[in-house]
């Protein structure tokens, strides 16, 4: 999220070098989030509804964000004149709801907290 931004600034450059180097680190920081989202999904669901709580919550992300998110990448370019600036600027407005999100995970739910600490 945070790099999202001058990673679409590094398209603009067209250096490849700046490119690899920035989605080294993206990459870096997406294994670390996918390395612990299973581990968090079990500690919130329990097993006899695990995989209907994680499908439900998916289908409700990908309605919410998947089906504006052509609409808000409009409005952005229209308003930026950039086509770079808007896709960053919407993963960082995602990663920032997601931020959140997580803070009122620890927050509602502290056994994912205290279970991933063992």
């Amino acid at each position: 999220g945070a790099t999202s931004v001058p990673f679409f600034l590094a398209f603009q450059t067209k250096s490849l070098v700046a490119c690899w180097l920035l989605q080294t680190v993206i990459l870096i920081f997406a294994g670390y989030a996918v390395s612990v989202t299973p581990k968090i999904c079990t500690a919130i669901y329990p097993a006899g509804v695990r995989i209907s709580g994680l499908n439900f919550a998916y289908n409700i992300g990908i309605l919410a964000f998947g089906g504006v998110t052509p609409l808000v990448m409009t409005a952005i370019q229209t308003t930026t004149g950039s086509i770079f600036i808007g896709p960053g600027l919407w993963m960082t407005g995602m990663a920032v709801i997601t931020f959140v999100a997580c803070f009122f995970l620890v927050n509602c739910f502290p056994q994912t907290n205290a279970t991933s600490r063992k």
